[in-house]
């Protein structure tokens, strides 16, 4: 197991990700086990998304989830058409409940080193799914997607100083915040102080290289985006 969620409101599930790229959930209203047994070459499931019912704000159905894949595509799932009995093992393949493959496009992600990054979120009217990867040329890229199709959008690069070497490794946190900046200081670093937008929202996310110090590009850091509510393409 890699990962794990919670699936709250009326659903009341625990889902689980799994190193072999197979899901699994809980129901604990009935005690059941369900899987999505995947067989594509997607990798390990590293992250899970999950969405409730009383999340008014979020116009995704409570009853889809988004697992990400190792090698840097994304899938989202309709957990409604698991465990119907038409399989005594409750144990379906993907093509049963695969909704989306949130791909990202070919020769542009390093499948390999995609593997050090974890993360899903939406936008905060849950219309565009934001995961990183690791690009071809091993620089850091966010990937972003329309839920509603599954289309890649587009991918927003992560720029480093010229004398810093590419993070090798993301964890991107779920929630969509304001967008926020460092203030500066007179040294040229910043002194822990946050403004604040009220007219775009953000990500944060934690990234930096396996071994270096923290001055390399080591640390927790935010990306915004333009609009209030959702991404502007």
């Amino acid at each position: 197991m890699l990962c794990v969620e919670f699936l709250g409101g009326s659903n009341a599930t625990t889902v689980y990700g799994h190193r072999n790229g197979s899901i699994s959930m809980i129901d604990h209203r009935s005690g059941s086990v369900s899987f999505i047994s995947r067989e594509s070459n997607g990798g390990s499931i590293t992250s899970v998304l999950t969405f409730c019912d009383h999340n008014a704000h979020i116009t995704v159905s409570p009853h889809h989830i988004i697992a990400k894949g190792s090698f840097g595509s994304n899938f989202v799932f309709d957990i409604r058409k698991l465990g119907n009995g038409s399989n005594k093992s409750n144990k379906l393949d993907e093509t049963s409940s695969l909704l989306h493959t949130l791909s990202v496009p070919e020769n542009c992600d390093h499948q390999i080193k995609s593997s050090a990054c974890s993360g899903l979120a939406l936008d905060p009217t849950g219309t565009v799914v934001v995961s990183p990867f690791i690009d071809n040329q091993e620089a850091l890229r966010f990937g972003i997607w329309t839920l509603e199709t599954g289309k890649f959008v587009k991918s927003v690069l992560v720029k480093t100083h010229s004398s810093l070497q590419a993070p090798c490794y993301c964890e991107l946190s779920q929630t969509a915040t304001l967008a926020c900046d460092f203030k500066p200081c007179r040294s040229g670093f910043h002194d822990g102080s946050l403004t604040v937008s009220n007219d775009a929202w953000g990500l944060w996310f934690k990234c930096g290289r396996l071994n270096c110090a923290p001055k390399e590009f080591s640390g927790i850091h935010h990306l915004a985006f333009e609009g209030r509510d959702r991404i502007i393409f």
